[in-house]
């Protein structure tokens, strides 16, 4: 109980900050309103105003905490942080944790109970772990620190713990000369991408009861206390729902959480969960709005690494240059709708695009610097999602794709393995002859043609380069798809073929084989592990329908495939695992060679 002269100060203090309160809402041009402040309690420079209730707290606050933030400036002498809480918080506060005390027999757990009801610190302390890797485990380890000998410990994994967090964590745990120690954590790209799309929160508590045993503390846990054979983990803040202290030197989310945002369903998930905690007490319902909107920014800040070879290559022949551009600004378009693109473009037509908004374009000089600009890209910037256009031939839409599966961003094409086969006609041939009718196609070696009456010895030497396939006669006709965790056709397409090759198309058609040519298409998909995002499929229908060729890439079709939503935003929503829904429309169109 507080002696006389202590209640004199802290009535003196009370009446003084209602009265600068007041002087300041009139400065402010604010309503002159009634409030009451209950108590107020002060710690270390640190002063906590205790309300009769929320009005009384928003009062003090004020739009959009001008209010305190004055309070703060006029007493920054005295006190280096100032609080607003609402008395019945602390009241409710304190019976939660009588109850939690009730409710759980555990000498750990009553430690911390009676530090917060009492002030009451363990004359021997006992030794916990205090896992560290995300947004509030710092501001639990400052906690835990006053009532136990705390261990602290990371996983040490740059996907969870980048380097400029595990710099934030030394430089935090040094000063305050708590031991710490980092664990190896391996995932593999799968594991990362399964993490990803299914919210990562929790993920580490199998990781834990392999290796820890005791008591951990970690925020990494779905669920308030997980009891194993040796050991118990305790979410610090699910179980204690104290209100958060903002402080700079805590962390923010971790990479996992922040890529997991990026998925629609993964950001309502975190959004729900942070109005939670406002209902619980634990956050403040400014704190709560200022990141609910730093998590939209994360979503709405995604920079997707977009190229055509021939358009960043400078390539010499015209009627390819024209189909790559074609394709190029049909998708650049709708990527720039939903995100902030960067690009690869030949010196001679950066002019075409340099008007562009949300469009870095990092010009090419010749095409020797492709691959090395590529690198250079995706190991410096920020780059979410990765999707290039480019021929199979030579291996370059393979090598190019082999360089973006080296970095953590989202490929939303196929992987490389399924281009090493979808891109050779002969590995292709091998992989569906038996499950589909196909062109009989000969192994790759040296083949003579000549006539087969033919005299003088005259012939055409064709090598290794060359394939010797049936010829089959029909319907020239393609499949778009989108493949992902499910297979999903998209159009049945015309292809118009002459001597000058591919020159035009009519898209989304009707045709009376169409539900069985489908069919037969994923069965193909089937064969062939790794294609992913948009493929298309060649195909030649008379009265049979032969399955000519799988391109593992954007194909020229694009031009005509009018899709709601746009067939970006389905690439996107597809390589973050989400159920596709859409409508298509086409349209015929041609090109001139």
């Amino acid at each position: 109980m507080l002696d006389k002269q202590s209640l004199q100060l802290k009535e003196k203090t009370i009446n003084e900050i209602k009265e600068r309160i007041s002087k300041i809402r009139e400065d402010l041009g604010l309503n002159n309103v009634d409030f009451d402040i209950v108590d107020v309690e002060i710690e270390d420079k640190i002063l906590t105003i205790y309300t009769k209730n929320r009005t009384d707290k928003s009062i003090i606050i004020g739009p959009g905490g001008w209010v305190v933030g004055k309070l703060r400036e006029e007493m920054k002498d005295r006190f280096k942080i100032i609080k607003v809480e609402d008395y019945m918080d602390r009241v409710l506060f304190e019976e939660r944790i009588k109850a939690i005390k009730l409710l759980f027999d555990d000498k750990v757990i009553h430690d911390i109970c009676n530090y917060f009801l009492y002030g009451k610190i363990p004359k021997k302390k006992r030794d916990v772990v205090c896992l560290v890797h995300c947004q509030y485990d710092l501001y639990a380890l400052d906690i835990l620190s006053n009532i136990f000998n705390v261990k602290a410990i990371s996983y040490d994994f740059p996907a969870l713990v980048p380097q400029k967090t595990k710099k934030k964590i030394l430089d935090f745990l040094n000063k305050r000369y708590i031991e710490h120690k980092f664990l190896k954590l391996s995932l593999t790209k799968d594991d990362i991408k399964n993490l990803i799309n299914s919210f990562p929160c929790g993920f580490l508590k199998d990781k834990i009861i392999e290796d820890l045993e005791g008591y951990v503390f970690t925020s990494c846990l779905d669920t308030a206390v997980f009891k194993y054979r040796r050991g118990i983990i305790i979410n610090f803040f699910e179980l204690f729902p104290i209100k958060i202290k903002k402080d700079e030197t805590y962390l923010n989310y971790c990479p996992l959480c922040i890529q997991s945002c990026k998925i629609d369903k993964n950001k309502e998930k975190l959004i729900k969960k942070i109005v939670k905690e406002v209902y619980r007490g634990f956050k403040e319902p400014t704190d709560a709005s200022e990141e609910i909107l730093s998590i939209i920014k994360w979503c709405g800040d995604r920079v997707i690494l977009f190229f055509e070879y021939a358009l960043a290559s400078g390539f010499e022949d015209k009627g390819i240059l024209k189909e790559g551009k074609m394709m190029f600004d049909t998708l650049l378009n709708q990527f720039l709708e939903v995100d902030n693109v960067t690009t690869l473009i030949y010196k001679d037509f950066v002019d075409d695009y340099k008007n562009f908004k949300n469009l870095k374009i990092v010009e090419i000089e010749n095409e020797n610097e492709i691959e090395e600009k590529l690198n250079s890209i995706l190991k410096n910037k920020k780059i979410d999602y990765a999707l290039v256009i480019a021929p199979e031939d030579e291996g370059i839409l393979y090598n190019l794709t082999k360089i973006i599966e080296k970095y953590p961003v989202k490929n939303l094409g196929c992987s490389s393995e399924a281009i090493k086969i979808a891109g050779n006609k002969y590995l292709t041939y091998l992989s569906i002859k038996d499950v589909v009718k196909t062109p009989k196609t000969f192994p790759p070696k040296k083949y003579i043609v000549k006539r087969i009456d033919s005299c003088g010895g005259k012939f055409n030497l064709f090598d290794e380069n060359f394939l010797i396939q049936e010829f089959v006669d029909g319907e020239n006709l393609s499949v778009s798809l989108i493949v992902g965790k499910k297979i999903y056709p998209l159009s049945l397409n015309r292809q118009y073929i002459d001597e000058r090759g591919f020159v035009g198309g009519e898209v989304d058609i009707e045709h009376k084989l169409k539900d069985k040519i489908f069919k037969e298409v994923i069965k193909v998909i089937k064969c062939i592990n790794g294609l992913n995002g948009y493929v298309g499929v060649d195909v030649i229908v008379n009265d049979e329908i032969y399955i000519i060729e799988i391109n593992p890439r954007i194909t020229t079709t694009i031009y005509g495939l009018k899709t709601e939503p746009s067939l970006a935003k389905l690439l996107i929503k597809n390589a973050n695992n989400e159920e596709l829904k859409f409508k298509v429309e086409g349209m015929r169109f041609t090109i001139d060679k």
